[in-house]
């Protein structure tokens, strides 16, 4: 009993590596969208008093995508057998795809009114899926506070781009 445990156990770990890790590729994958040099097209946009400075992100994000891939990685451990828990499968996809799809939409099309929509639907499908998620597995779902804080603050700064440039 003690080695399924055991291997159990470290399955659950690899997994949780090999979600991690592929959250970070995606991550850096979207990263070659953004220029943000002093002569970038973000540099001269006005901004919102409340705008973090660029070197915030990085930390941020990847604190944030390494929570995420636990937190999944906690919620697949459950399985995806009860219709709750496809509906947290495909509201995590949804709010990831939405979360990938942010940078290019404002730095690869330079579309500010895009990017606030995507990333208002950002907020919206990361609540649905916190939700869930505390229905699922507790622990997994209080893991997201950090990102749906973040998501909600960056949706002001979205916002607040759209705003101040259109």
């Amino acid at each position: 009993m003690q080695a399924t445990e055991t291997a159990d156990r470290l399955k659950w770990i690899f997994r949780t590596i090999w979600i991690v890790a592929l959250l970070l590729l995606g991550s850096f994958l979207t990263s070659l969208f953004v220029s943000s040099g002093p002569d970038s097209w973000y540099a001269g946009l006005d901004k919102v008093p409340w705008t973090p400075p660029s070197w915030v992100f990085s930390p941020v994000w990847i604190s944030l995508y390494i929570l995420m891939g636990i937190s999944f990685s906690l919620q697949w451990r459950q399985g995806f057998e009860t219709p709750l828990k496809r509906a947290a499968l495909w509201a995590f996809v949804i709010q990831l795809i939405l979360n990938f799809s942010y940078t290019p939409v404002q730095f690869g099309l330079q579309w500010l009114f895009g990017q606030a929509v995507v990333i208002l639907l950002l907020l919206g499908s990361l609540i649905l899926w916190f939700r869930l998620l505390l229905r699922i597995h507790w622990f997994a779902g209080i893991m997201q506070l950090p990102y749906l804080i973040w998501v909600a603050y960056a949706s002001t700064v979205a916002v607040g781009f759209w705003w101040l440039n259109s």
